[in-house]
């Protein structure tokens, strides 16, 4: 009964700029994605995923949202096949020294692959990919 449509409005505030914060993540990875696979600069490669993401829901809508999403699962799928039996191929112990041979930081737990220590916004950050999102 709110007449005003106040509750509406802070709302569609909140979604909205949370939301923001949300897709740019989702943009920012797609960029370093493209960045580091192709070699593309930064700039180009976050246009391009943008590009690649706004086609194919515009075009496709849900149902291409949904083709992408079983992609991904299926590819999550064989990770979850591939990985164990790559790690039973030199074992833990193996995986664990090829990974410090390359770079050591990388068997860091609270230190980023700089060696620096991560802040409170990223540990936080790090958090909310546990609880189910992306």
């Amino acid at each position: 009964n709110d007449k005003s449509k106040l509750i509406q409005t802070i709302s569609a505030f909140f979604i909205l700029l949370f939301f923001l914060f949300y897709t740019s993540s989702g943009l920012v990875a797609g960029g370093k994605l493209f960045e580091t696979v192709f070699g593309l600069d930064y700039s180009i490669a976050v246009v391009i995923g943008t590009v690649c993401v706004v086609s194919y829901t515009l075009f496709g809508g849900f149902l291409a949202v949904s083709w992408t999403d079983l992609v991904q699962g299926l590819l999550m799928a064989a990770a979850l096949m591939i990985v164990p039996i790559a790690v039973m191929d030199g074992g833990f112990g193996q995986l664990s020294s090829d990974m410090h041979n390359i770079n050591p930081e990388l068997l860091t737990l609270w230190n980023d692959v700089k060696g620096e220590p991560l802040s409170a916004i990223a540990i936080i950050s790090l958090a909310a990919w546990g609880l189910g999102y992306f």
